[in-house]
């Protein structure tokens, strides 16, 4: 067996470059169970997908009988393979590299691995973790802080429901009590005062969602955010926490797909528009992380994208074609989108706009 540390590299999935170390006296299993040796987050993986074992001498994987299978090198092994470094392995949108390399070389082999990987258009499967690395990272987290939330609200809907329904019943008997107590020449006591205010709570809450099925997403939000303070305490209250969450994730996540479109066209303006959208949500914890690292990775793209254009314009100055690099620096101008990388580029208009004209 050649010399060096076996390891998996996770070039595509949730945390590429991470670099997991195989032991040639245990098996590696991998999968979305907790109790895998490689855990991956993933509804499309398996709970125990394929393990990973040194036999005899040799690697090999063994796919366990997974729902989508496991694919070595683009093909779907029957049961095992041998591994041989360089080997991808692939559950589902997730991929690994197989190698061995020495162990003060790990993570360069990682970001080495990353780097073959951005380049080989194969490995991207369409319509699941498409993009660049940065986007395949950030997507997948999103996608797991919304599964949690998901989890969390149908572990949480049951007893908001009893909670609920137990809520009703007691304003119900509190204001039937009440009623006979205030009948009987008695104080109508507190009971009608919070029932009421229960009331008007489900009513702000039924609105809001109306508010959303009409189609005004902003409207409701603010709806539900404002129950938060104006009927606190209140199950309603509860409830419209829920669904404010729900729905700013999925503000969230349709942004954060159109500023992926507007960078697909070359319109940082818009993209970075997107971003000062979201930015007016008042996304908290890990929201707002994933859409301040996403605004930076546009920044790092606009950056990019303006510094072949300054170049490309260069050679067409050089060229005679002063019209062309006009043009250029016009639609970085109403493009770029950056203050900075737009000023320049309108300086530079003025510039070759004196130029031409002199």
């Amino acid at each position: 067996m050649d010399a060096g540390q076996p390891v998996l590299i996770m070039i595509q999935g949730p945390e590429p470059g991470c670099v997991y170390k195989l032991r040639d006296n245990r098996v590696t299993t991998i999968g979305r169970s907790s109790r895998n040796t490689i855990r991956v987050t993933s509804p499309t993986v398996s709970r125990f997908h394929c393990e990973v074992a040194c036999i005899n001498g040799h690697w090999e994987v063994n796919d366990l009988n997974s729902k989508k299978g496991t694919m070595l090198n683009g093909q779907r092994i029957a049961d095992k393979a041998d591994l041989k470094p360089g080997d991808l392995v692939r559950l589902s949108a997730t991929v690994f590299r197989f190698d061995l390399v020495e162990e003060s070389a790990l993570q360069d082999s990682a970001l080495i691995a990353i780097k073959e990987a951005e380049l080989d258009q194969q490995l991207v499967v369409k319509g699941e973790g498409t993009g660049t690395f940065d986007e395949i990272r950030l997507r997948s987290r999103l996608e797991h802080e919304q599964a949690r939330q998901d989890r969390e609200r149908k572990r949480t809907a049951w007893k908001m429901n009893l909670a609920f329904l137990g809520a009703v019943a007691f304003a119900t008997a509190a204001l039937v009590s009440g009623a006979l107590a205030y009948a009987s020449g008695g104080a109508p006591g507190v009971a009608g005062p919070l029932a009421g205010r229960e009331d008007k709570a489900l009513v702000a809450y039924e609105q809001a969602m109306a508010a959303l099925e009409a189609g005004d997403r902003p409207g409701a939000m603010a709806l539900l955010a404002r129950m938060r303070n104006d009927f606190a305490g209140t199950k309603a209250a509860e409830r419209a926490a829920q669904a404010h969450s729900g729905t700013l994730w999925l503000a969230i996540q349709e942004g954060l797909s159109g500023a992926s479109t507007h960078e697909a066209e070359g319109d940082y303006a818009a993209a970075l528009a997107q971003y000062e959208d979201l930015d007016g949500l008042e996304p908290t914890g890990s929201a707002r992380e994933l859409i301040r690292q996403r605004l930076q990775y546009t920044l790092r793209l606009a950056h990019a994208a303006f510094k072949t254009l300054e170049e490309s314009a260069s050679e067409r100055v050089k060229e005679g074609d002063w019209q062309a690099a006009l043009d250029l620096y016009r639609k970085a101008a109403d493009r770029i989108g950056v203050p900075e990388l737009a000023g320049k580029a309108r300086r530079k208009v003025e510039e070759l706009e004196a130029a031409t004209a002199g």
